[in-house]
């Protein structure tokens, strides 16, 4: 088997626009989230596109400096977030 396959980059585009969705539902900027995450700003852009694999303590580092149940960011079956409005996901909460 190579690595990555096809099904490896189709996943994680998917994670990386759950992430961005996160990113942007809290209004955060990509500087930000690498920053209450720990990494590189560059760790974001890459993984927001999907042109890394994250390993998992990356992904939990950026659901915790999102405040995303890592579930919701990895699981398949999970609905994203909306990004910018173009995703359907959770409605905003009322006050």
């Amino acid at each position: 088997m190579t690595w990555p396959t096809e099904e490896d980059r189709v996943y994680a585009a998917e994670v990386g626009r759950r992430l961005r969705g996160w990113r942007v539902m809290r209004r955060l900027t990509q500087q930000q989230t690498a920053e209450r995450a720990g990494v590189d700003r560059v760790v974001v852009i890459a993984a927001e596109l999907g042109a890394v694999a994250l390993d998992l303590t990356r992904l939990r580092r950026l659901a915790w400096a999102l405040g995303a149940p890592l579930p919701e960011l990895v699981d398949k079956d999970s609905i994203p977030p909306r990004a910018a409005g173009s995703h359907s996901g959770p409605a905003p909460r009322r006050r």
